[in-house]
């Protein structure tokens, strides 16, 4: 019996199939043929994943995409560029408050060195030079006249490097990096102010000089 049962599995399994359009189509072991009018559709019966052979899931048979349920966690962001907003909520650049010195140095311009050492475990704890803190600042961004310019040159003597036009100043006074720093910014805002008004007193005498001679 179960022999009759094969040979007739076997022998349907060879026999080739004739669809209703009149046309033969002989499938492998592993197809499955499905008639329907006017068309015929071949699936594979191997799949190799849970989801269903016709592509068609759970969640799109109930209408839901599955791809929309996601919700980025940087969502925000993302809408915050499409729109062309900044993280401020505005949408045009601003440029931040510029901060300047008494002298009318932008703080921005203002460049300070330092000497930072390791952790020592052995004496002496401080080593040379850890305190001193330099400033150097570009003298094209401190704004003088050439009168003015020329007398700060007098000032600070060899500090200004005349080929790279920087001045630099450095303060070693206290014990305290914080403390330096804010007595070299003391020592560029004095020579400034100094210069100025030495320049200004220039201007007078030679102002005066003038108005004396016949």
């Amino acid at each position: 019996m179960q022999r009759a049962t094969i040979r007739n599995i076997r022998r349907c399994v060879s026999s080739p199939r004739t669809t209703n359009t009149g046309c033969v189509s002989q499938l492998p072991c592993n197809h499955l043929c499905v008639t329907k009018p006017q068309h015929e559709t071949s699936v594979h019966l191997r799949s190799y994943s849970s989801a269903a052979i016709d592509g068609n899931s759970n969640d799109n048979k109930s209408g839901v995409d599955a791809s929309n349920r996601y919700v980025s966690p940087f969502q925000e962001i993302f809408d915050t560029i499409q729109e062309g907003k900044t993280f401020l909520g505005t949408t045009e650049f601003q440029y931040p408050n510029v901060k300047f010195l008494k002298c009318g140095v932008a703080e921005h311009h203002v460049r300070f060195k330092t000497t930072s050492y390791g952790r020592l475990v052995a004496e002496p704890f401080v080593q040379p030079n850890e305190h001193r803190v330099m400033l150097q600042v570009a003298i094209r961004h401190v704004p003088l006249t050439d009168i003015e310019r020329r007398v700060l040159k007098e000032i600070v003597g060899n500090r200004l490097n005349e080929n790279t036009g920087v001045l630099q100043l450095s303060s070693s006074q206290f014990g305290s990096r914080i403390e330096n720093k804010r007595h070299v910014v003391s020592m560029l805002e004095r020579a400034v102010e100094s210069a100025k008004n030495l320049a200004a007193r220039i201007v007078d005498e030679e102002a005066g000089k003038t108005l004396a001679s016949p």
